[in-house]
């Protein structure tokens, strides 16, 4: 699979194949051309309008969507959305763009990357403002699911069926498949209501965060095990299901790799909530783990430990069901947060020093290496705080100088005091991890 994901090919690859097999054609008794190609209303030569534009865009998505629930197309139209469209950056009207514009959009930035910043836009009513870093981020989320897509494609030996043994997966698949279940019982629900944008954003924030961010990294442990691969199979073919209606190229491109099969994607009905793949107790314990996972590294962050760097790190709860749990998951913990050493507490001991976290019920130290790096990073927090210290003095003078006041305007003054809340924090942070350093 291609490391690059290349946008005008692959359009231009799939325009022909479904316009050649008629297989997305809602309105074939009035002779209307698919939706996902954009039309210059008749009222205007050299502007596409603002509301044509976006019902186009949210009426292929809804109608891609009922195809794929094998449902009957409705009489009347999607709701229309009225829309006002303000950009800096792109040339337009009041109420349009250039169509020449439009053109050059999508051949920058693809098909499916303007459709989907359009409809994570396209509420019902009020504005919708397009400009070019919206269509970079939404170009940069195609990348990403080609990127991810890639990855569990290349991981796969061909011996990978669908069917998920539930006795066989680890307690992270299970916590991932009941995300997924959950994120699609919100999609259908929204879906079914003409949500265009809430599902839109939802379905961007599950991929990016809760699919790449933890679910591939989490599987990079076991992606020698053919269970682990199946569920990642499984896990990105209901993905692209779900995205299909939104960005129809990459997904359908996405599935013939994944599949080689002779369907198209817009044949394979949707998924749907699946009692069995429900488990809340999984859910519950890997929500608990990303938590711990992710105050470790904003520890690590904050006292600017090398993220790269093996470490030992101690964790401490007082509830002995917490320990026993965390235990099992204790190899994902380390993986993710680089520890070469973990141990599990019920308490930190006085003789224990070093940078310390806390979350929900859970304590986090890294300690140091040698007593000597201890008494330098504690010099040089003491210096750090002492200028702190010095400069919320000089900010605390100021706002009582009636003088100083009067002659600064209300904004410049806003900006002191918010400058002041934020050394006030800094402060604090640095005389807590003084005293877990002493």
């Amino acid at each position: 699979m291609e490391k690059v994901y290349d946008h005008h090919s692959i359009e231009k690859k799939w325009n022909n194949r479904w316009g050649e097999t008629k297989i997305f054609n809602p309105w074939n008794q009035i002779n209307r051309s698919p939706f996902y190609f954009l039309l210059s209303p008749p009222q205007k030569s050299d502007f596409l309008d603002t509301d044509h534009i976006i019902d186009l865009s949210v009426q292929d998505i809804i109608f891609r969507r009922i195809k794929m629930q094998k449902s009957q197309f409705p009489e009347s139209e999607s709701p229309h959305y009225r829309v006002i469209k303000k950009q800096k950056d792109l040339k337009s009207n009041k109420t349009g763009i250039e169509t020449a514009e439009v053109e050059k959009i999508i051949n920058k930035f693809g098909s499916d990357a303007f459709k989907f910043t359009l409809a994570v836009q396209a509420g019902p009513s009020g504005d919708i403002s397009l400009s070019i870093n919206q269509l970079k981020g939404y170009r940069a989320f195609t990348n990403k699911i080609w990127n991810a897509s890639r990855y569990v494609i290349m991981n796969l030996q061909g011996n990978e069926n669908l069917n998920i043994d539930n006795t066989k997966i680890t307690p992270v698949d299970k916590w991932f498949l009941h995300s997924l279940n959950n994120i699609t019982d919100k999609i259908s629900h929204l879906m079914d209501q003409h949500i265009v944008n809430e599902a839109a954003d939802k379905l961007y924030h599950f991929f990016w965060h809760e699919f790449c961010r933890w679910y591939l990294e989490y599987s990079k442990i076991n992606i020698q095990k053919l269970e682990c691969r199946k569920v990642l199979k499984l896990s990105l073919l209901h993905l692209i299901q779900l995205l299909h209606p939104f960005i129809p190229y990459i997904t359908e491109e996405i599935y013939q790799r994944l599949s080689s099969g002779e369907d198209f994607l817009l044949e394979i009905p949707l998924p749907g909530f699946d009692s069995k793949m429900a488990f809340p107790k999984e859910y519950s314990a890997v929500e608990q783990l990303k938590n711990i996972i992710t105050e470790t590294r904003k520890t690590r962050a904050e006292n600017k430990i090398d993220p790269n760097k093996k470490i030992q790190i101690y964790l401490k709860s007082n509830s002995k069901q917490k320990r026993i749990t965390m235990a099992h998951y204790l190899k994902y913990y380390n993986f993710l947060t680089r520890s070469n050493k973990t141990q599990i507490l019920d308490d930190f001991s006085n003789d224990l020093k070093g940078f310390r976290g806390k979350i929900s019920g859970w304590g986090i130290l890294i300690p140091f290496e040698n007593n000597s790096e201890r008494i330098h990073e504690l010099t040089k927090l003491k210096r750090e705080f002492k200028a702190i210290n010095n400069q919320i003095h000089g900010m605390e003078a100021k706002l009582m100088d009636q003088q100083y006041i009067k002659k600064t305007s209300g904004a410049g003054l806003s900006v002191l005091k918010k400058n002041l809340l934020i050394q006030y924090e800094k402060r604090e942070k640095i005389q807590k991890t003084i005293c877990d350093l002493t």
